[in-house]
């Protein structure tokens, strides 16, 4: 009886550890398919960067996680985008910093007029201090800030005339993304701001309702702008990245192994993005001039940026992550 009680007991403990045996081994991690929105293009080198965050995640996953992207503004306008990451509906966004300053006025230090030489002197100031104070910042509205991601600065592209000197804007309709900076400074050099959509843009200058607009190479070629323009004066006259979003509640959802993963994913995409833009810049500036665009190289930016100093300081006074990013860009 002893020796059957004991075999009994032994069969039960066997079993026992077998199925714990079993439910380990057989326990699969946690699988995600995250939505990635923007309002750009296919095309776009935005774009092109939210692939290669997928390309990124599945591989440092084994496939475990990816991406679906909706580009072109296909969940809605940037405020749409930014509610449904604020409830975890979506869960990445690429957001204009035009969009992210109506939200968090210190972004407007990007687009500060005639603040940088180059798009290699903005893409410098991706790693600053400052730059990063801004994005720690958005957790405050349940939005994580995790990089930004840049396209060519923004010249102007007129459907005819060199924009040599502030006096050439004078009386001219100039369309802008609608960022208060931005019609600021077309209204001090005489210009009017005027706000259109982007889908509406081509037509826009096509028929005469804005003279200009600002806008980089890559989208000017994107959106073949180059089609209804004669003159595109090169003044590097604003910054205009984009700032790499995730949603709060995704990333709280996630394990801390998953977050790492993410983050490491999304560095080496924006790693990517950030020199594929400058090649971008260069190629679709040979296309520009090939397809018979004017580039015009303005030099001599000073009389430009002596116009506006006092944007800087009315901006510089709102906010001292503004004042701190001047700070640090003057001293590279």
């Amino acid at each position: 009886m002893k020796k059957r009680l004991f075999l009994y007991l032994n069969l039960i403990v066997s079993v026992v550890i077998m199925s714990a045996c079993s439910q380990t081994s057989g326990q699969e991690p946690d699988t995600h398919t995250f939505k990635l929105t923007t309002i750009v293009q296919p095309t776009h080198v935005w774009a092109k960067t939210a692939e290669k965050f997928n390309e990124e995640l599945q591989a440092r996953s084994d496939g475990r996680m990816k991406v679906d992207i909706y580009p072109s503004s296909q969940l809605g306008q940037e405020k749409d985008m930014i509610q449904q990451m604020e409830s975890g509906v979506v869960d990445f966004g690429f957001i204009t910093n035009a969009y992210m300053s109506t939200r968090a006025p210190y972004f407007d230090a990007w687009f500060l007029p005639f603040l940088f030489d180059s798009t290699e002197e903005v893409i410098q100031m991706r790693d600053s201090k400052t730059a990063q104070k801004m994005l720690d910042r958005l957790r405050e509205q349940r939005i994580i800030g995790m990089d930004y991601l840049f396209t060519g600065n923004h010249h102007f592209l007129m459907t005819e005339g060199k924009i040599d000197s502030p006096e050439d804007l004078q009386g001219v309709k100039m369309r802008t993304t609608g960022a208060a900076i931005i019609n600021e400074t077309l209204e001090q050099f005489g210009a009017t701001a005027t706000s259109i959509p982007i889908n509406e843009i081509y037509t826009s200058l096509q028929t005469g309702v804005v003279g200009g607009i600002h806008a980089s190479v890559d989208g000017i070629v994107t959106q073949r702008f180059q089609e209804v323009a004669a003159d595109y004066s090169m003044l590097s006259a604003f910054a205009f990245p984009a700032v790499v979003v995730a949603s709060e509640e995704t990333m709280n959802n996630l394990s801390p192994e998953d977050q790492k993963i993410v983050y490491e994913a999304m560095k080496a995409a924006v790693d990517w993005g950030v020199k594929e833009a400058i090649t971008v810049d260069n190629r679709d500036l040979a296309i520009l001039k090939k397809e018979g665009l004017t580039v015009h190289n303005i030099e001599n930016k000073k009389e430009f940026r002596s116009a506006v100093q006092n944007i800087y300081e009315k901006y510089a006074e709102k906010d001292p992550l503004v004042e701190h990013f001047i700070n640090e860009v003057q001293e590279q």
